[in-house]
């Protein structure tokens, strides 16, 4: 029932604004869905409950609430929950992905102070200087994101924090893959060095057997 702008006892505005957020939000929220199963293998668990809590203020806007005001600031929780929505699987997947890079990190660290003082040639300060940097870039990107994602559902720099955690992924993404290569390599310099001493010991067992058997051989013939 539509009487002197109202729909069923409910301001027109407010309809709106409800039909506005469900028609040009909730693809933005399907889109970081999609993203955070595809690139990360991770559910949007914390996108979904944020859209039940998102659906919640609006059933009560609708239900519950006895004047306009009560239904605007319900309209403004249920905003605020449903850009939580967008933005955080983003901060979630760049998070992640950071949270494996730093594993990396330290597994590189361990095994670069054991070789670092017998291989300088295969690893100079400035490669850990770079992978340092990146971190620092990682890290810089990951603070602008937290610091955008506050902003209005309906002010633009919230997709900056989107844009500033999907670069922080990519980046972290990145330097995952250069610390793998670090690793492997660092191994395969142990992996060597490991046989090249089996080999010299093998090579001095054969000699000192090689020995003993001319000594046995000589006492004997005495």
């Amino acid at each position: 029932m539509c009487d002197d702008g109202n729909i069923r006892g409910i301001e027109i505005e407010i309809i709106e604004n409800i039909l506005r957020m469900i028609q040009e939000k909730y693809p933005v929220f399907n889109k970081g869905t999609y993203y955070l199963a595809f690139k990360f293998g991770i559910d949007n668990d914390i996108g979904f409950h944020n859209l039940r809590d998102m659906l919640t203020h609006l059933k009560t806007t609708i239900v519950d609430c006895k004047d306009r005001k009560s239904r605007e600031d319900q309209i403004l929780l249920a905003e605020e929950h449903l850009r939580r929505a967008l933005v955080e699987p983003y901060e979630l997947g760049a998070n992640e992905t950071l949270a494996e890079a730093k594993n990396l990190f330290d597994e590189y660290d361990e095994l670069i102070i054991k070789t670092k003082a017998k291989e300088k040639e295969f690893f100079p300060s400035a490669i850990d200087e770079t992978i340092r940097h990146k971190f620092r870039d990682i890290q810089i990107l990951m603070t602008s994101g937290r610091e955008k994602k506050t902003a209005n559902l309906w002010n633009n720099e919230w997709e900056k924090a989107v844009e500033a955690f999907t670069d922080a992924a990519d980046k972290a993404f990145d330097l995952k893959d250069i610390l793998k290569i670090r690793i492997e390599v660092l191994k395969r310099i142990h992996t060597d060095r490991r046989s090249k001493i089996y080999f010299i010991w093998a090579i001095v067992a054969t000699i000192i057997v090689g020995l003993m058997g001319i000594f046995i051989t000589l006492i004997v013939a005495s």
